[in-house]
C-alpha cells in the first residue's frame, strides 16, 4: 500500500465509517472506493475531493490527503512544485530578509539542509578572524566552502554590516547534485538555491555562490579533519564537519598554496547566479536572450502582463517620467529601458503571446487601490489616476486576457507576489525583487536542473486546481473595474 492509501484508511478508521457506508452516503462507487483504500487504483483528482468532503475531514488533513495524492500521481515532479510554491510563499511573507528564521521551507525527507547550528566558540572566533580581515582594509576575495544551510555564514555577515557597514567580495563554493531526480531528496539543488538567496537578498551584493556537479549524492565528512574552510588573503579559517571546534591557519607559505589551489577550484566551478542592480543590466539582459532567441516561457508577476495592462504610450509615459535622483543624476526612466527590450515601442502592447503570464488576485486589485502596479514595476512609478486604471481593465477584457495566456491563481495557490519571475525557453531564471529601500535586486541564473523544476512547476499551475478559469477571472476584472467607477 502506498502512503496515500494507508492514510485513506486511517481516516476511514478515525471516523468509524466503513467503505460500505461511505459509499451509501457520499454515492461513491464502492468497488472505486475499496480500490482506493488498498492501493490497488488510483483514481482521480475529483473522485478524492469528494471523498474528503464525505468524511468531513478538516482543512490541514484534506491538504495532507491530496498532498500525498499528487505525489503519488506525479512522483518527484510534485516534491519540487510543492517546494517551489512554498519557496515563493515565503519570498513574498520575508519582510526583513536579514530575519534569523529566513529558512521557512519545508525540506523533504532525508534532506541535510535544514536550519543547522554552530557553537558559540566558533561564532565568536569566527568573528574574531573577520574582524581582524575587515580591519587591515584589504579588498583581496574571500573564499569559502561553508554549507549554504548553516546559519554561521549568513549570521555573521549580517553582523558585520550592522556593526560596521562594510562589505567584501565572497565566492562560495558548494555541490549540485547532477541529475537530483535519481536521489531521494530530488529538492536538493532547489534548496541550495535557497539557501544561496538568502545571503544574496540579505544584502551581500558582492557574493558569488559557485558550484561543481556531484554525482554521488554527497560525502560523510564525519571522519574527516576540518573539511570546511573560510579563507582571506592572508589566514585560512578551519571548521569541523559538525561546527563544533575550529582553528587558524596563519602560516604564510601554507595560505598561499592553498589559496592557489582554492583559485583553481573555483576557475573549474560555475556561477549559479548573477546580481543585476540597474535596469540597464536588465535590457542588456534581455537583448542577449533575443539575440540568441530565447524566449519566455513562463511569467509570475503580481499584476497580469504590463503590456496588456498598458493601452498605449501616452500611459507608460504619464507613468514614469524621467525624474531626479537626490545627487541630481537622471534616474533610470523604465519606460525607455521598456522600449529598447521590446525593440520597438509597438511591440510593447501587442496581445499576441506566445507564454503563459501567471498574476494574483491580490496584486491586481493593489494596483485598482493604489494605481500603482506592484513589485519592480513600481519603481519610480507615479500612481495612475482613476481613469487610466479603469482604462488598463477595460484594455485587458478586450484582449481577452492576453487570448486566454493570461491567468490568475487561485488564492489557496498563491494569495499575493511582489516577485517578477520568468522562465525561459533554454531553462533560464530572472527574479527579481522590489526592496524595502525601492531598490530592486535582481539574479539570472542558468543551471538547467534548477530551471526545469520551475518549469515543471509552471506546467503543472496550469490546472484548474490551481488557476482560475477564463469567466473566473472576467468576473473579477469586472467586480474590480465596477469598484473604480462607482
Amino acid at each position: 500500500m502506498s502512503q496515500f492509501s494507508e492514510k485513506c484508511k486511517e481516516y476511514l478508521q478515525v471516523t468509524g465509517t466503513s467503505v460500505y457506508q461511505l459509499s451509501i452516503l457520499s454515492g461513491l462507487e464502492r468497488t472505486s472506493l475499496q480500490r482506493m483504500v488498498t492501493g490497488k487504483r488510483l483514481p482521480e483528482l475529483s473522485f478524492v475531493r469528494q471523498f474528503c468532503e464525505a468524511l468531513r475531514i478538516n482543512p490541514m488533513e484534506r491538504e495532507q490527503l491530496l498532498d500525498l495524492y499528487r505525489l503519488e500521481k506525479c512522483g518527484k515532479k510534485y516534491a519540487n512544485f510543492k517546494y517551489i510554491r512554498e519557496l515563493l510563499q515565503y519570498l513574498c511573507a520575508a519582510q526583513d530578509p536579514k530575519a534569523d528564521d529566513m529558512l521557512t521551507v519545508s525540506a523533504a525527507e532525508g534532506s541535510r539542509y535544514t536550519p543547522s547550528g554552530f557553537s558559540t566558540t566558533v561564532e565568536r572566533q569566527f568573528m574574531d578572524f573577520l574582524h581582524m580581515f575587515l580591519g587591515g582594509g584589504t579588498d583581496e576575495i574571500c573564499y569559502t566552502n561553508f554549507p549554504p544551510e548553516n546559519r554561521l555564514l549568513l549570521h555573521t555577515l549580517c553582523q558585520l554590516e550592522d556593526e560596521q557597514k562594510r562589505q567584501f567580495r565572497l565566492f562560495h563554493l558548494f555541490p549540485l547534485l547532477q541529475n537530483p531526480q535519481v536521489f531521494a531528496n530530488c529538492i536538493h539543488n532547489l534548496e541550495v538555491f535557497q539557501c544561496a538567496l538568502k545571503i544574496t537578498r540579505s544584502g551581500m551584493e558582492q557574493y558569488r555562490p559557485y558550484y561543481y556537479y556531484n554525482t554521488t549524492g554527497g560525502e560523510d565528512l564525519r571522519f574527516q579533519v576540518f573539511p570546511y574552510y573560510f579563507m582571506t588573503g592572508r589566514r585560512l579559517f578551519l571548521v569541523s564537519s559538525d561546527f563544533s571546534s575550529c582553528t587558524a591557519v596563519d602560516d604564510k607559505d601554507l595560505v598561499e598554496k592553498a589559496r592557489g589551489q582554492l583559485q583553481q577550484f573555483f576557475k573549474n566551478s560555475t556561477c549559479l547566479f548573477h546580481n543585476i542592480n540597474t535596469a540597464k543590466e536588465i535590457a542588456e539582459i534581455y537583448f542577449d536572450l533575443n539575440t540568441r532567441n530565447i524566449s519566455p516561457r513562463y511569467t509570475l508577476e503580481p499584476h497580469p502582463c504590463i503590456s496588456l495592462m498598458t493601452y498605449g504610450l501616452e500611459l507608460l509615459e504619464a507613468l514614469y517620467p524621467p525624474t531626479a535622483q537626490s545627487d541630481g543624476k537622471p534616474a533610470e526612466n523604465l519606460f525607455e529601458i521598456g522600449v529598447s527590450i521590446a525593440g520597438q515601442a509597438e511591440a510593447m502592447f501587442s496581445s499576441d503571446t506566445d507564454y503563459k503570464n501567471f498574476f494574483t488576485a491580490g496584486g491586481l486589485r493593489q494596483f485598482v487601490e493604489t494605481g500603482k502596479f506592484p513589485g519592480l514595476y513600481s519603481y519610480h512609478q507615479i500612481p495612475a489616476t482613476c481613469e487610466q486604471r479603469s482604462r488598463s481593465l477595460q484594455h485587458f477584457l478586450q484582449t481577452q486576457l492576453g487570448n486566454q495566456n493570461c491567468k490568475m491563481l487561485r488564492e489557496e495557490t498563491l494569495a499575493n507576489t511582489n516577485v517578477h519571475l520568468e522562465v525561459f525557453s533554454d531553462y533560464s531564471l530572472f527574479l527579481g525583487f522590489l526592496m524595502p529601500d525601492d531598490s530592486f535586486l535582481c539574479l539570472t541564473l542558468r543551471e538547467s536542473s534548477i530551471g526545469e523544476a520551475f518549469l515543471d512547476f509552471f506546467e503543472s499551475l496550469e490546472q484548474n486546481e490551481f488557476c482560475c478559469d477564463y469567466e473566473e477571472t472576467v468576473e473579477y476584472v469586472r467586480t474590480l473595474l465596477a469598484e473604480i467607477q462607482q
